[in-house]
C-alpha cells in the first residue's frame, strides 16, 4: 500500500513539474489529444451500453417469460432510456431540440424507474 501511495504521489509531483515546465507540449496539441481521447472514450461507452443491452435481453428471451424474463426486459428497456439520454447528452447529439439537456435527463428517469420497478418485481419473486 505504501508503494502504490509512493507511486501515486511521484507520478503526480513528476507530471506537475512537466506541466509547470511548459515546453515540452504546446496548449493546441493538448488540446487535440484531449479532444481525441474525449471521442474515443464517447464511442466505447456507447459500444459497451449496447453489448451489456444485448446481452440483457437475450437472457430475458432465455428465460421465455415468466417473472424472471420480465425483470430482465424492464432492465434491459431501463438502459435502453439510459443509452438514449447518454447519447442526447454527448456532443454527436442527433436531436434538433435546443435544451437537449432535458430530454437527456428525461430519459436517465425514465431509465431509472424501469429499473426500479424491475427490482421491486424481483423482490416481489424472490420474497413470495
Amino acid at each position: 500500500m505504501k508503494k502504490i501511495l509512493f507511486l501515486i504521489l511521484t507520478s503526480l509531483f513528476f507530471t506537475k513539474t512537466v506541466y509547470a515546465g511548459g515546453d515540452i507540449f504546446s496548449t493546441e496539441e493538448i488540446t487535440a489529444v484531449s479532444n481525441t481521447l474525449q471521442a474515443y472514450a464517447l464511442i466505447s461507452a456507447v459500444i459497451i451500453a449496447i453489448v451489456a443491452t444485448i446481452v440483457v435481453f437475450r437472457n430475458a428471451r432465455k428465460m421465455k417469460g415468466g417473472i424472471f424474463g420480465s425483470v430482465l426486459n424492464f432492465f434491459g428497456i431501463g438502459m435502453v432510456a439510459m443509452l438514449l439520454g447518454f447519447i442526447s447528452d454527448s456532443e454527436l447529439s442527433f436531436l434538433p431540440v435546443d435544451d437537449v439537456n432535458v430530454v437527456g435527463n428525461i430519459l436517465f428517469i425514465v431509465g431509472y424507474i424501469l429499473m426500479a420497478i424491475a427490482a421491486v418485481k424481483m423482490s416481489k419473486a424472490i420474497c413470495e
